[in-house]
């Protein structure tokens, strides 16, 4: 097989291991958010445009009066929404700054235990094409 992995696994595509993808999430908990106060905001203002919407369509109301005050609401209703996501991206970034600090990762964690694993390539951040190998693929 040398460089590449099996071929069965990805549909007939042969993959290079050099170009299989590396996740450091010390620096992606930093660099992005699972949900932006961004996305948060706009699903609330949506939701209140529905809302606004629905209950001018119930009480009766003319269109344009319905679309005009859903306008309003959905306006207003953007930075109620923004403010509660970036409260809670805060209070989610903080969480995970306070578990990092209780639970460092150590500076050497690639060579501890390994030395009898019977893996191969087990502890050194890189899969060897024996453990491509000998991975199961469906077909």
């Amino acid at each position: 097989m040398g460089l590449f992995a099996a071929e069965g696994a990805f549909n007939g595509l042969k993959v290079p291991i050099e170009s299989a993808p590396s996740f450091d999430l010390g620096k992606r908990a930093k660099e992005c958010f699972a949900i932006p106060a961004r996305v948060i905001a706009t699903c609330f203002a949506l939701a209140a445009f529905v809302a606004a919407i629905l209950l001018g369509m119930s009480a009766g109301n003319l269109p344009e009066t319905i679309l005009t005050r859903a306008i309003v609401v959905m306006v207003v209703a953007w930075p109620i929404g923004r403010f509660c996501g970036a409260v809670a991206q805060w209070a989610i970034q903080s969480h995970i700054d306070s578990y990092k600090q209780a639970h460092p990762i150590p500076a050497d964690s690639s060579s501890a235990g390994t030395e009898n694993s019977s893996v191969p390539g087990a502890g050194d951040g890189k899969r060897s094409s024996q453990t491509l190998a000998a991975a199961p693929t469906t077909t």
